[in-house]
């Protein structure tokens, strides 16, 4: 059937476009630490460096600058914002994934046409509102995400277990 066939596309493009937003999520994630920390840590010591008078002005004002260069890359960045909006867009097609597949395997065969069409429909904006509003991951995430799918990620232990996929369960719907 046409739509078992769509809805099996729909659920792979979800899949992927999730696991490339947790990808680039916990990039973004990774760089707010990578900067932030240190960024901190410079901060409070030349900060308590500085009132202690422990060190030569020239070295206090260096790491303050240094703090300050880390500080300004981190807005620049935007890398909190980007990690936020990267694992808020991962969570929505995760959720369009397995709403696709439930319509698959458990709703479609008690469904007639036009309601199963109309639930496509819907789905399908949904899918692309959100394509709208996500950043475009790197091709890095992109490689990221396949080898996580390609190790299983994204499966379920019933798939395991009984070899069963959306491919197969389609097949059996039309």
């Amino acid at each position: 059937m046409p739509i078992g066939q769509e809805l099996s596309r729909l659920e792979e493009s979800a899949r992927w476009s999730a696991q490339n937003q947790f990808e680039a999520g916990k990039f973004w994630r990774g760089c707010n630490l990578a900067l932030g920390a240190p960024a901190s840590v410079l901060g409070l010591a030349t900060g308590a460096v500085g009132v202690s008078d422990g060190l030569p002005i020239r070295v206090v004002g260096a790491a303050a600058l240094g703090a300050a260069a880390l500080t300004a890359i981190m807005t620049v960045l935007g890398a909190e914002r980007r990690s936020q909006r990267a694992h808020t867009c991962a969570n929505a097609f995760h959720d369009i994934q397995g709403d696709a597949r439930r319509m698959l395997l458990v709703d479609l065969a008690a469904q007639d046409l036009k309601n199963a069409r109309e639930e496509l429909t819907i789905l399908t904006d949904r899918y692309s509102e959100i394509r709208h509003t996500a950043e475009a991951p790197a091709k890095h995430f992109y490689k990221k995400a396949a080898k996580n799918i390609r190790k299983g990620g994204q499966r379920f232990a019933i798939d395991h277990t009984s070899n069963t996929t959306l491919a197969t369960k389609e097949t059996t719907h039309g």
